[in-house]
């Protein structure tokens, strides 16, 4: 996989290389440890398009999460691109 840095949103994108990554990564239920490749947290539309066309061209999967629950349910996340909906307002 190329960098990330050829994805751009409006929102935030986290990645392992961030200091706050281990907080971006979190998932609500503590008992969860997820390792995705990077968490988008978007802010509309045209962010979860960025980043599911990043995705299809990198292999990428990619797993929509509005609040974090359902993360011990939904196992591994490697080569995952987690998207954040809490920012969206619209």
């Amino acid at each position: 996989m190329s960098g990330l840095t050829e994805l751009s949103i409006a929102g935030r994108l986290a990645t392992p290389d961030d200091p706050d990554w281990d907080e971006a990564r979190q998932a609500w239920h503590l008992a969860a440890d997820p390792h995705p490749a990077a968490v988008a947290y978007v802010q509309g539309a045209d962010d979860i398009a960025a980043v599911i066309r990043y995705a299809a061209a990198h292999e990428l999967k990619v797993l929509g999460q509005g609040t974090g629950h359902g993360a011990v349910a939904v196992g591994p996340v490697e080569d995952t691109i987690v998207i954040k909906t809490e920012r969206m307002r619209g």
